[in-house]
């Protein structure tokens, strides 16, 4: 566990007795595959480079770098926006490809708001999200490494400015579906649930290890999301089975199972899932599922997010609305659908490497996608103010013994509109030198006039100073 200061020791002060469900699919659904791409009307702003650092041409590696960030590659992300979308920015957890991987929040143009690079070349991050703790919001994700779909690591829990508040990990390492509800302030455990005692192998649609890998163990289950439902027992996606379970939180039996070969309900052929991710309860009773369709076998030719009407007392379920693909994708691992306000839905393609967002209706006003060999376990939309504890970033160059070029960044901060220089001869006679506004993550304000010394301001709305940079002295012209 881990406290960094700032608002983390208050935070932690204020916990009640509110659990965080620590599903153990929630650490194993991975694996990344590659898809086609499609035609996009927009490309976000910024540098991108390959990793020799020249100019990228389109291939798949592509990363952007900054000269206010050079220790950030960020993976280009490309939108099109084709009607009105929901206010919020977008959460993804890039996974792959030739670097960029870790939690990252961008705009609807693509364009990063914060980036956590991980550590180390095993390392990922999956599941960035906004919740709430103790009527705060926070960013949760999982960090850790991944093989063969099995993950090895702990939940993340950060602060609104990006400061971590705990880390909690799982007691104990096996291949089973458990479900721990821990107590954030202490970390203990105050429910435990493990699949092998409700659930029978034979409800499995995944073979037992052989040949070469008959000493392995054999993963019956994959539960790849845990929700509380609205009558306070839980909701269980179990991707080998098929199956959404409920589950008496207390006792654990299963209460009912949607889908799969002991299915509880009448399901037309259009209503069937397989190998499904991110089963959620609606605010309208619905079910929102991610059907891959995919997974060991292949059920159907594109996955799709799938929107359930679900009579409990009936045992009845039917489609209300199926999200297509922003082209004939079939996501054989990872995926989620995020039900957003006024009733859309974002959707994450997870192996894709696809994201979209759909009006109530089901219409597409929004798709996006990483680098082919990238992809992100799932993707959200959350409205977020971030509040960054650091200083922005700041570089300045002479372009002409009367100009200078000044680049500014800001990583993790969402206030900023615009941006202010103030420069001179001397480090304590500085003067407004210009202004520009917010141009993505890095903005480049060229300013005139005898200057060897700079510094930046970030104004937010209404050009409230939000903080400054450091004083920085101006690089002579064609230095590195």
């Amino acid at each position: 566990m881990t406290d960094n200061g700032g608002n983390g020791p208050a935070l932690r002060q204020r916990l009640s007795r509110r659990g965080l469900l620590a599903g153990g699919g929630l650490l194993t659904a991975a694996g990344l595959g590659g898809a086609a791409g499609f035609g996009l009307a927009r490309r976000a702003p910024g540098s991108a480079t390959d990793d020799d650092g020249g100019t990228d041409g389109g291939g798949t590696d592509r990363v952007r770098s900054y000269a206010t960030r050079p220790d950030l590659r960020v993976p280009v992300i490309e939108t099109s926006v084709t009607g009105p979308v929901t206010d919020g920015l977008i959460f993804l957890t890039p996974a792959a490809g030739a670097g960029g991987r870790g939690p990252l929040i961008i705009d609807d143009d693509g364009d990063p708001v914060w980036f956590r690079q991980v550590a180390g070349p095993a390392q990922v991050a999956v599941d960035l999200r906004v919740q709430r703790l103790a009527g705060e919001p926070v960013l949760t994700w999982w960090g850790g490494a991944i093989t063969n779909g099995i993950g090895g690591g702990e939940f993340v829990i950060a602060d609104a400015a990006y400061r971590e508040i705990t880390r909690i990990r799982a007691d104990g390492a096996l291949y089973d579906g458990v479900v721990h509800e821990v107590e954030v302030g202490t970390g203990r455990t105050v429910r435990r649930g493990q699949a092998r005692d409700h659930v029978p192998l034979t409800e499995s649609y995944a073979e037992p290890p052989q040949g070469d890998r008959a000493r392995t163990p054999f993963d019956f289950f994959h539960p790849n999301s845990v929700d509380v439902d609205t009558d306070g027992n839980l909701l269980i996606s179990a991707r080998h089975t098929w199956t959404v379970y409920k589950i008496d939180r207390d006792s654990g039996a299963v209460l009912w199972r949607l889908g799969g070969r002991s299915n509880d309900f009448a399901l037309d052929d259009r209503a069937r899932f397989s190998w499904q991710h991110d089963a959620r309860r609606r605010s309208d009773g619905t079910i929102g599922i991610f059907d891959n369709r995919a997974g060991v076998t292949d059920a159907a030719d594109r996955s799709r997010g799938l929107i359930l009407a679900v009579d409990e007392t009936s045992r009845t379920a039917s489609v209300v609305r199926e999200l297509a693909p922003p082209q004939a994708l079939l996501a054989r691992t990872q995926g989620g659908v995020q039900e957003l306000v006024g009733g859309g839905s974002f959707v994450g393609w997870g192996a894709g490497p696809h994201f979209s967002e759909y009006a109530e209706d089901g219409a597409m006003v929004l798709a996006g996608r990483l680098p082919d060999d990238n992809g992100s376990y799932r993707a959200y939309r959350f409205a977020w103010s971030g509040q960054p504890t650091d200083r922005p970033t700041v570089v300045a160059r002479a372009s002409s013994d009367e100009a200078a070029t000044v680049q500014v960044s800001w990583n993790a901060a969402t206030e900023v509109t615009s941006w202010q220089v103030r420069g001179g001869r001397q480090p304590d006679g500085l003067a407004v030198l210009g202004e520009a506004d917010r141009t993505g993550f890095e903005t480049t304000v060229t300013v005139h006039g005898p200057v060897a010394f700079v510094v930046v301001d970030a104004l937010g709305t209404d050009r409230r100073p939000l903080a400054s940079s450091l004083t920085v002295p101006v690089r002579p012209a064609g230095s590195d």
